[in-house]
């Protein structure tokens, strides 16, 4: 999985060769750093289909890496 395209608006996913969007953030926060470990900065987005992606990126990293979210 992979992103294609990403803005503040909406979200654009490459999964298994298939192109899905997700046009609804559920959630954002900031997961302070600790020790050696930077501050990450995560979103949740919504599929069209309903399940939930994990975008985040660490410190000073420019790209964001995207897994699928656990449901609680």
């Amino acid at each position: 999985m992979e992103i294609l395209q990403y803005s503040d608006f909406g979200l654009e996913l490459s999964v298994g060769g298939e192109t899905v969007r997700a046009t609804r953030r559920v959630d954002r926060y900031t997961k302070p750093g600790k020790w050696l470990k930077p501050t990450e900065y995560v979103e949740i987005w919504e599929l069209e289909d309903g399940r939930q992606v994990r975008v985040s990126r660490g410190g000073k990293d420019i790209r964001w890496s995207v897994r699928w979210r656990q449901s609680a």
